[in-house]
């Protein structure tokens, strides 16, 4: 009976001296030599920036202005002689330097032309690196070339 309560009495001490914390250290942070506890070295603020970006398709520029994230445009117009509209949406991740950043989309153009005789409904998903201010071919809605330009927003 004896033994028991000594094995159970050395499992709590055991456990009590476990946790307890380590003098000169700080969770996420580290200890200098002599016990003195350090904090984590303070993140500074990134700074916020804004990017314009502008689809070009069928001689048309629509333009989106992100900080980053997802986006979604929409444009459709109807005439007598036929319609056309243009959606895309996506995902912007903003880069550094001369890279503007990564873009993953999706793009939809449909058009009909009662005069011409053209009617077609085209889509395409990638994904890019983009640079800073120059335009990038993104890929081809039917006889039509999607293309990006990022800049940044003022």
């Amino acid at each position: 009976m004896k033994r028991i309560s000594l094995v159970a009495g050395l499992t709590i001490i055991g456990i009590f001296a476990m946790a307890q914390p380590k003098p000169g250290v700080v969770p996420g942070g580290g200890a200098i030599p002599g016990g003195i506890p350090t904090l984590p070295a303070p993140v500074a603020p990134k700074e916020l920036s804004a990017y314009r970006l502008e689809f070009k398709v069928a001689d048309q520029v629509f333009f989106i202005n992100s900080m980053g994230g997802d986006f979604l445009m929409k444009f459709s117009h109807l005439t007598p002689k036929g319609d056309r509209a243009f959606s895309v949406a996506g995902e912007f991740i903003p880069g550094t330097g001369k890279m503007a950043g990564l873009l993953n989309f999706e793009a939809t153009f449909s058009e009909s032309n009662n005069d011409e005789g053209i009617e077609g409904e085209y889509t395409c998903k990638g994904s890019s690196r983009i640079k800073n201010g120059q335009a990038q071919q993104l890929a081809t809605l039917g006889h039509h070339v999607l293309s990006l330009t990022v800049k940044e927003a003022e």
